[in-house]
């Protein structure tokens, strides 16, 4: 099988730390906003997962830049 196709964003450090925070808050809002909405479980913000998945990989380069920076 294929290896799958890849996408490269160019982001300062800066810039991807500034974004990793808004989602860090994002999530954080839609965490407080499923609590609140206990008693109807099907109804939550659509793309949590998506947001929590890209976050970690943008952490993750995060890490990989500074360790190349050392």
């Amino acid at each position: 099988m294929a290896e799958p196709r890849t996408v490269t964003l160019k982001l300062s450090v800066e810039d991807a730390r500034h974004f990793s925070s808004g989602m860090a808050d994002l999530l954080c809002w839609c965490r407080g906003f499923i609590a609140g909405r206990a008693d109807d479980h099907d109804s939550h913000p659509m793309g949590v997962e998506q947001t929590r998945t890209l976050r970690l990989k943008l952490m993750n380069a995060i890490d990989d830049a500074r360790e190349e920076a050392a």
